[in-house]
């Protein structure tokens, strides 16, 4: 029987350090349901050491009804912006964590930290929407 990984076990380990920070920055709810779909990523792509992308299912469709959804007000949303510090040079790198299609789907990097590269520490996470809170879906109406 072949062995797949999945879920936390596809990213490494400063895509789940961002990943971790800003899920630790939302309501207790949102923190539940990204954290399920975590355990449902079947594939992740790194595109041009810049974007990682998270997929749900194999294939060319990004939807696994097993998958919890958060409620957005639109189809892409930007909801935080990390900065991690390379702890030896001090050097700053930028992250965008975006939702697509109600699900955690995109880290966007300035310059995606190699894979065995270890010496980052989030320096600071900008909460800039959470899914869960309703007064936000109000205000965006």
């Amino acid at each position: 029987m072949l062995f797949r990984k999945k879920g936390r076990n596809l990213l490494w380990e400063n895509e789940l350090l961002v990943i971790d920070a800003v899920i630790d920055g939302l309501s207790e709810k949102a923190r539940k349901i990204l954290n399920k779909q975590l355990d449902h990523v079947v594939f992740v792509q790194r595109i041009v050491r810049k974007e990682v992308n998270l997929y749900y299912t194999r294939g060319h469709r990004n939807y696994n009804p097993d998958v919890p959804e958060l409620r957005t007000s639109s189809y892409e949303q930007l909801i935080a912006l990390a900065v991690l510090r390379h702890e030896q040079s001090g050097e700053l790198n930028k992250c965008k964590v975006w939702l697509v299609k109600s699900c955690l789907f995109t880290l966007e990097f300035d310059i995606l930290p190699k894979k065995r590269e270890k010496m980052y520490a989030i320096d600071s996470v900008q909460i800039l929407y959470d899914p869960s809170n309703e007064d936000q879906h109000d205000e965006m109406n």
